[in-house]
């Protein structure tokens, strides 16, 4: 352990949830707003665009969670919240293996949001079915890492999005079209918001794999109508299987604080390293931000928490 960096803080928030969160961390929940609309191009001027739209849409998909947002939006008194939540840019490497202590989850969360690494916190919440760990930030209301001691261990990779065969300027194209017909559609909750209410789940169907899993950016299954994300170097397709050929080489293996945490695995986009072990309750997180190289450096101590 790096004893000259900050441990990961851990907050227990209980059923007040993500409000009190952030309302607890004011200007930790100004900072992750400040560094994710900061990156962005005419970041605040996007919110104010893009606020009274997400705000519409997230009405329509019926999702339990927008006065959450809601309530946080007032709280802070600024733009970019809604906006924010919309914002669904991740990529990502998960193994889901048999460890030494039971069943285990080892996952990168790839974003390219600089501040996400050394602002990440543990947050205790409540669920439908019980208490369970978040591994979140301030003034964010769905649920992207979690677990609960004898329950479940869970994360999100997002999934590939329909391609048509566009590369170049028209990759963004699609970017841009696929995010327009979800607004346009508005069915459905986001991602994260269907994890935090369901806490064990494509958008309208689910398919379970039963054994030693890696999964990225991809679908497990080639399928020409889809387009893999990618994170790091390379074109989507051979990212991703690099990345799970990677990690896929440390199924049942044991090692030191995140040693299965290297290229390509880990990227210049990688702001968290998880590890979850649902049996023990054990968590073990770190974050990391751009090191200035094109590479990434610790921002936060490998920080332990047993539940």
């Amino acid at each position: 352990m790096n004893t000259l960096l900050p441990e990961v803080p851990f907050l227990d928030v209980a059923a007040a949830g993500p409000v009190a969160h952030a309302r607890a961390r004011r200007p930790q929940t100004l900072a992750v707003r400040s560094a994710c609309l900061g990156w962005l191009p005419g970041g605040t001027a996007l919110a104010r665009v893009g606020d009274p739209l997400v705000r519409k849409w997230m009405s329509r998909s019926g999702t339990p969670y927008a006065a959450d947002i809601a309530a946080i939006q007032r709280d802070l008194g600024h733009p970019g919240v809604w906006t924010l939540h919309a914002a669904y840019l991740f990529g990502c490497t998960a193994l889901a293996d048999e460890g030494s202590s039971g069943p285990r989850l080892r996952r990168t969360l790839d974003w390219p949001f600089p501040g996400l690494g050394r602002l990440v916190e543990l947050v205790r919440q409540q669920g439908p079915a019980g208490d369970f760990i978040n591994v979140t930030w301030p003034g964010f209301v769905g649920v992207l890492t979690a677990t609960a001691k004898g329950r479940f261990a869970a994360s999100i990779n997002q999934a590939p999005m329909p391609w048509r065969g566009r590369e170049g300027v028209g990759l963004w194209s699609d970017y841009a079209r696929n995010a327009l017909a979800a607004w346009r559609d508005g069915e459905g909750l986001l991602p994260e918001h269907l994890l935090r209410l369901v806490i064990e789940r494509e958008c309208r169907a689910a398919r379970s794999r039963g054994v030693d899993t890696v999964v990225a950016n991809a679908w497990s299954e080639d399928r020409a109508e889809w387009r893999p994300r990618v994170c790091g170097e390379g074109s989507p397709g051979p990212n991703n299987r690099a990345r799970v050929s990677a990690l896929s080489g440390w199924a049942g293996r044991e090692g030191t604080d995140f040693a299965w945490a290297a290229p390509p695995v880990m990227n210049a986009c990688t702001r968290l390293t998880v590890e979850l072990a649902p049996t023990t309750g054990a968590v073990v997180v770190a974050g990391w931000e751009p090191d200035g190289r094109g590479g990434v450096a610790p921002a936060t101590a490998t920080t332990r928490y047993a539940s």
